[in-house]
């Protein structure tokens, strides 16, 4: 066991009939999988992996005891290759064609039906309808995606296809037993595996060892889930040997790294452990620019306007370029200057106009196509030309001097140098306080910035994001809980003082299907509406003085309402008197309505 750690020696030489190991960013998580897979030769291992890149080399590295597969490689043979001739995404622009559904109804039906096939369920039910949909509109929706799934199971339907976790769902639902092929099951990247996945891995009765780091989940949206937990809960349930080990020592990185990493664990998710740093491994905080380094942005937008700044001055690439969403920027613009022929993709040229798709991507939080826009109404007309220069210009990595990623494409990668944009979470809100009693909803960011810091070898320049929890921490400005309103009851009464909606004070009955009519003007009512929009305004004033709530995102949260339709009538109210604009002041979401700019903030 030379070149191994302690902690790595006590994962290779465990005899755990369940082995969790927590394993922080560049802790050596394959290799020590290796060693533990070389240590056990008479085992027959099946090691899983992410992609079919990973599983590749990393069936190179393993001894010949072992299979490097995916999960889908494991239903393929049973499934997928029934469905050959129709793979592919599964789009609502599929369903707008096969059923007729319009553009909102069809995005709503393929993310239940998606929701479902990434879970571990054996049938649609109404925890796979987004969230997004009023309770009283998911019922109707079973039947619509009970129907899409049995097309999508449909061999000789070739207008639907069936999505690669399609077949992997199918697989699942069989229940199948791996015993007799394997003694040992690896999981690596344990934590970006999905619930259906997890089912069928936690199930066998054979070893299992589960390396992944929690910190590193950042496919939520892709419904991933801690298979850590699952298991816990699994090898409870089965009176099985649980041994939780942990990797924290990175061969990556120094100690200046290591801090900038512990610091945003400890301070953000309560973590108790540190990341310890490579001895003899200096950490720069200023990037030399005259050598090459890299980019890191939270979205695509960003990384496109660092494209157009770099134009004509430095050789750049773009991980993944393969993939980026050159094509719609331009289908967008498109849309928003009224050329639907020259749009080609369907979905958006499904929508007809920009008003309809920016109210689309807002009520069902579309952070891409809310990128896109970005990019739109940043560069304008200028797009047709922006994008095949950019395209153009676009050099291999090895020959960038500047590499630009996101965040998410930059996991699994390694950069000397990293600058880190600004387009990454504020986790300080307006008084200064470490936002960590929303750490719940904002942990997905969180580990992307923590992604994006441990991207780095020998020099990292922090963003201000970074500055300001830290800076916050020194100051002892955590808000663990959250704090009663600063007025007295007394206070907050007359702030919030009623004055009945008149029917031009409500919303448009679109609001209440849980899509607001998004644009330059506030929507007006209609006579169904009109209860509804009283009933939700005496309890947005109700939450207000019981629970002191001061933004749209936590009156919504506590309501269980749409945060979109609860800010516009928020500002619906002030504008009728009844509530005082001073109470939401530093609320986005409710400036946008009151502003009538017609662009979300």
């Amino acid at each position: 066991m030379n070149n191994t750690t302690k902690e790595q020696q006590l994962v290779i030489a465990s005899k755990a009939e369940v082995l969790l190991v927590n394993a922080f960013a560049g802790t050596g998580k394959t290799s020590t999988l290796v060693r533990y897979a070389e240590a056990n030769p008479r085992e027959r291992v099946l090691y899983l992996a992410f992609n079919r890149a990973i599983a590749n080399e990393a069936g190179q590295k393993f001894p010949s005891n072992v299979q490097a597969r995916t999960t889908h490689s494991l239903a393929y043979g049973s499934f997928g290759e029934l469905y050959r001739p129709k793979l592919g995404e599964l789009a609502p622009s599929h369903l707008m064609r096969a059923y007729r559904f319009n553009v909102m109804l069809a995005s709503q039906v393929v993310e239940t039906v998606l929701a479902y096939v990434r879970s571990a369920d054996t049938a649609i039910g109404l925890q796979h309808v987004p969230e997004i949909v009023p309770v009283a509109e998911r019922e109707s929706l079973l039947p619509l995606a009970t129907k899409v799934w049995k097309d999508v199971k449909d061999p000789s339907n070739k207008d639907i296809p069936m999505p690669h976790d399609g077949y992997l769902k199918l697989y699942q639902l069989t229940q199948p037993n791996l015993k007799k092929r394997f003694t040992t099951i690896l999981i690596d990247e344990a934590q970006d595996i999905n619930p259906a996945t997890a089912d069928i891995v936690l199930r066998q009765d054979v070893k299992l060892v589960l390396v992944g780091d929690r910190h590193q989940s950042i496919y939520a949206f892709r419904g991933a889930k801690n298979a850590f937990e699952l298991a816990e809960q699994i090898a409870s349930a089965k009176n099985r040997k649980i041994e939780r080990l942990a990797l924290t020592q990175s061969f990556r990185f120094g100690s200046g790294v290591a801090a900038v990493a512990t610091r945003l664990l400890q301070g953000l998710k309560k973590e108790t452990l540190s990341v310890i740093g490579k001895d003899g491994l200096d950490t720069s905080f200023v990037v030399d620019r005259e050598k090459p380094y890299a980019i890191i942005q939270r979205t695509n937008a960003k990384v496109f306007a660092r494209a157009v700044e770099l134009l004509g001055k430095k050789s750049f690439a773009i991980v993944g370029a393969e993939n980026f969403p050159f094509g719609k920027i331009v289908d967008v613009f498109y849309l928003w200057t009224d050329r639907l022929t020259e749009i080609r993709d369907p979905f958006i040229r499904s929508f007809g106009t920009f008003a309809k798709i920016e109210e689309y991507a807002l009520a069902a939080d579309d952070k891409e196509l809310l990128s896109l826009f970005q990019v739109v109404k940043q560069f304008k007309a200028s797009i047709p030309t922006l994008v095949p220069m950019v395209k153009q210009a676009l050099v291999a990595q090895d020959q960038a001097h500047i590499t630009l990623s996101t965040a998410h494409k930059s996991k699994g990668l390694e950069f000397d140098q990293v600058i880190l944009g600004e387009d990454f979470e504020n986790f300080v809100d307006e008084e200064g306080f470490v936002r960590a009693d929303e750490m719940d909803d904002l942990d997905q960011e969180a580990n992307l910035v923590y992604v994006a810091v441990t991207r780095a070898i020998k020099a990292i320049e922090l963003n201000s994001s970074i500055n300001n929890v830290f800076a916050a921490l020194d100051a002892g400005k955590v808000r663990d809980v959250k704090e009663p309103f600063a007025n007295d009851a007394k206070g907050v009464a007359e702030n919030v003082s009623v004055a009945p909606l008149s029917a031009t004070d409500g919303l448009d009955e679109s609001a209440w299907l849980g899509f607001p009519t998004y644009g330059t003007q506030m929507p007006a009512a209609t006579p169904k509406s009109e209860s509804r929009a009283e009933q939700l305004a005496q309890k947005i004033k109700d939450s207000i003085l019981r629970e002191g709530l001061m933004t749209a995102d936590e009156i919504a949260r506590d309501l269980g309402e749409n945060v979109h339709v609860v800010a516009a009538l928020i500002a619906r109210m002030i504008g009728a008197g009844g509530l005082s604009e001073k109470l939401f002041s530093q609320c986005q979401k409710v400036g946008f309505w009151l502003s009538g700019e017609g662009e979300f903030l």
